[in-house]
């Protein structure tokens, strides 16, 4: 008859939990979501954000900024789903669908992300005297 030895089988499953444990939490955090930001131009939009999203909370989870090719890297993304947003200053806020990374992503290639200008209209300013002016004072010296 062959005897078991308890604490070395509960020693050798303990190592084997503690490793699947912690294994599973560094895959889970390498998932990279990349791409590259231009405008309707084709030009990049250099410095813009792109920025990862809860999007039950609506809390930030992780962002980058554009370089000056307007490619950005977001690293490190859990598995779970996720709004990502672009933005920059001079250009309307663009948001991609719902995003979901799951545990064998590595990384999710965005492609090219397209913003449009922002356009601002102002209504027109007519300047008006408070008082109308005296002949006395419309006159040069």
């Amino acid at each position: 008859m062959k005897t078991i030895n308890f604490n070395k089988t509960a020693r050798i499953a303990f190592i084997a939990a503690i490793t699947l444990t912690f294994g599973s939490l560094f895959v889970q955090a390498n998932t990279v979501v990349k791409g590259k930001i231009l405008d309707r131009n084709n030009k990049p939009v250099m410095y813009a954000t792109a920025t990862a999203i809860d999007p039950q909370t609506m809390q930030v989870v992780q962002g980058d900024m554009c370089d000056n090719n307007g490619i950005f890297v977001i690293e490190n993304l859990k598995p779970g789903k996720y709004l990502i947003t672009f933005r920059s200053v001079g250009f309307e806020t663009e948001e991609t669908r719902v995003i979901e990374v799951t545990e064998t992503t590595e990384v999710l290639n965005a492609g090219k992300i397209y913003m449009n200008e922002a356009v601002v209209v102002l209504n027109e300013i007519q300047v008006v005297p408070a008082q109308p002016a005296s002949k006395e004072s419309s006159q040069l010296n």
